[in-house]
């Protein structure tokens, strides 16, 4: 798989339900501001982000990862899934 053009590539371990994000600190030091957050400062600014962003585009996202052949699923409801 290419690297993501923004420098930050995110996976998500379903089994210990974690993200791990990777980056290059040298070529993309825009990232390294989330090597001094914490788990919990993560979580919160990323329930923000999905907060100003609103459930349907959340629900669309979800939709077009899953048709392109991404293990996302979605349950149907009109709220994403937690």
């Amino acid at each position: 798989m290419a690297p993501h053009p923004s420098g930050l590539e995110v996976e998500y371990d379903e089994e210990a339900g974690s993200f791990n994000l990777e980056w290059d600190s040298k070529e993309h030091p825009e990232w390294n501001f989330l090597s001094d957050m914490s788990s919990e400062e993560f979580c919160k600014m990323l329930l923000n982000y999905c907060e100003t962003l609103g459930p349907s585009t959340i629900k669309a996202e979800i939709q077009r990862r899953g048709q392109s052949g991404g293990t996302t699923e979605s349950n149907g409801d009109s709220e994403p899934s937690p």
